[in-house]
Order: structure tokens, then C-alpha cells, then sequence
């Protein structure tokens, strides 16, 4: 099967400071099993993003937000392996998880900050 990308939206998250932010990410999957995809779960793409989205809110609560703005691809790399953990049992394969954009309150932002979302 192709591998699909799906556009995880934007999430109000919280890190391990306290600090809010607006995160988003990219996940790239196939299905490995369509029989699995289609008894093991219904609306399948709709089950991913969810998951996705509350996996990515749980995984930024793990960092502060120096660590987090550091180490997105080790960010991704929790959220993908929890993802992809879940989604075996559908018949799904998550290739990987990019988190996209980490945008700060405005009252937050500084020009080191600003640079290092980029």
C-alpha cells in the first residue's frame, strides 16, 4: 500500500514549565494489513489523528520548553513509536511523525526563541 501523510492539526499544548504553546506535525503511515484496517477499527484515518493528537499533547507535557525546542526529533520520535504502537493492532505501520510548526503565546516570544522554532 502507498504511504500516506496526514496533517495533524494544531494542538494547545503544555510543557513540563508550564509554558502554553500551539504545536503541529505531519504523519506519514501505511497499511500493512487492510483486513485489520477495516475489522479492527472504523473511520481509520479519523483514529490515527486522534490518537496522534492526544499522543503529541501528552509527549510535550514531558519536556520544558528548552528541551523541547532542542530535541523535536526525539519529541517525534515518543510520539511515533506510541502511535505506531497502538495502530499495529489496525493494520497500520507509522513510518514517522514530524513535528511541524511550535508556535508561543506572543507575550512569550523573543528573538532566540522566534529562530529556534524554524
Amino acid at each position: 500500500m502507498r504511504e500516506r501523510a496526514v496533517d495533524v492539526p494544531s494542538q494547545e499544548a503544555m510543557t513540563k514549565d508550564n509554558v502554553s504553546l500551539t504545536i503541529n506535525a505531519v504523519l506519514y503511515y501505511a497499511i500493512d494489513d487492510a483486513m485489520k484496517s477495516v475489522v479492527n477499527v472504523r473511520a481509520l484515518e479519523y483514529a490515527i489523528m486522534q490518537f496522534a493528537m492526544t499522543t503529541m499533547r501528552n509527549i510535550v507535557g514531558q519536556f520544558e520548553l528548552d528541551e523541547l525546542l532542542a530535541n523535536k526529533e526525539e519529541a517525534s520520535k515518543k510520539i511515533k513509536m506510541i502511535v505506531d504502537e497502538k495502530s499495529e493492532a489496525w493494520g497500520v505501520n507509522i513510518h514517522s511523525v514530524e513535528l511541524k510548526d511550535l508556535n508561543l503565546p506572543e507575550s512569550l516570544r523573543s528573538e532566540e526563541h522566534t529562530s529556534e522554532l524554524q
